[in-house]
């Protein structure tokens, strides 16, 4: 039931309820947003509201009073939304917002939708990629159309529709080479892959040979690469024509 209904500006209006807390809406009586415990208020059951001279809405509930500035505009989103996992990496990828949490891929679409069963309205709703059901790592956005994603099962590509594994190791990491574009090195849990890109395509090309370690950390230094390890190593290889020679400790601490 809607109990109250104040002015925030001459377009904008806020009502409160008893069991779906705050709802946005617009002079002709679109609604654009809603404020909930499923995206930060303490209680769905408000009971009364102020604005104050700053703006500020003050919104008393079952739990305790909680206050927010209607100028700054945000969306909290958690597990009650549907996000699982720590979050690893964010990308706008065809323009569509994913994250990569430790439990999978999830896109986040911008909508106010109507939920049936409780007749509240949410922000947003939380997808989950089909096909990306594991530990993801790291986003890289190869062009417009293509999408690499590390994870603990393996490298795959995504174009917005379809997921396809490249290759299976437990993958950490991904870069682009700063000398050759075309050349993709994946960091993983027993060294070094490089792949090669091709008519927006990838292609598995080599694995360094000799360094057998987990690696954790990348730099680029001109055709030198720097590999950092998780066991006290550091190595130094060298990019030639595209191939990657045989590896080299620099440092063994």
């Amino acid at each position: 039931s809607y109990v109250k209904t104040l002015r925030i500006n001459n377009n904008l209006f806020v009502t409160i309820t008893r069991k779906c807390g705050l709802l946005f809406f617009k002079s002709d009586g679109s609604v654009i947003g809603s404020l909930n415990e499923d995206n930060g208020l303490i209680s769905n059951n408000v009971t009364d509201l102020f604005i104050d001279n700053h703006k500020n809405i003050w919104i008393a509930t079952s739990h305790g009073i909680s206050v927010i500035n209607s100028s700054l505009v945000f969306t909290f989103i958690n597990s009650r939304a549907g996000l699982k996992g720590s979050i690893a990496d964010i990308i706008r990828f065809k323009n569509r917002l994913l994250i990569a949490t430790l439990q999978g891929v999830y896109e986040i679409i911008p909508e106010i939708n109507l939920n049936n069963n409780t007749y509240c309205f949410s922000n947003i709703e939380v997808k989950p990629i089909t096909g990306l059901e594991s530990e993801i790592k790291r986003f890289l956005k190869v062009s417009d159309d293509l999408l690499l994603i590390a994870s603990n099962t393996g490298l795959y590509s995504y174009d917005g529709a379809n997921t396809l594994l490249i290759d299976e190791a437990s993958y950490r990491n991904l870069y682009r080479s700063l000398m050759d574009s075309s050349i993709i090195l994946g960091l993983h849990t027993r060294g070094l892959n490089y792949f090669k890109i091709s008519s927006q395509r990838i292609y598995k090309t080599g694995r360094l040979k000799n360094l057998n370690s987990s690696v954790r950390t990348l730099a680029q230094d001109g055709n030198i690469i720097w590999l950092g390890t998780d066991y006290q190593q550091l190595y130094k290889i060298k990019l030639e024509n595209g191939t990657l020679k045989d590896s080299q400790v620099v440092e063994d601490a």
